[in-house]
């Protein structure tokens, strides 16, 4: 809705203008299309660094290749190692 999105760009602007450089790396995994839709438009309020650092992946074919290059697969949770 309106007021959530209100909500987000607030959110947005106060993690950006006063926590710019905590976030090393997020990776939301598994994410519906909706995530992708809504990350769309939020993406638009946070500067080209910040984006760089948060990825949202659908299948695991897609976030499978992006975790590997960062850390060891072994360390995800049980339900999301069983096909390695």
């Amino acid at each position: 809705t309106k007021m959530h999105l209100s909500w987000a760009k607030v959110l947005a602007s106060l993690m950006t203008d006063h926590y710019p450089e905590r976030l090393g790396k997020s990776m939301m995994i598994n994410c519906p299309t909706i995530f992708n839709m809504a990350w769309a438009i939020a993406k638009t309020w946070l500067d080209d660094r910040i984006k760089a650092k948060i990825g949202l992946y659908g299948a695991e074919k897609t976030w499978r290749p992006e975790i590997e290059k960062i850390m060891d697969l072994d360390l995800l949770p049980g339900h999301l190692t069983s096909a390695i």
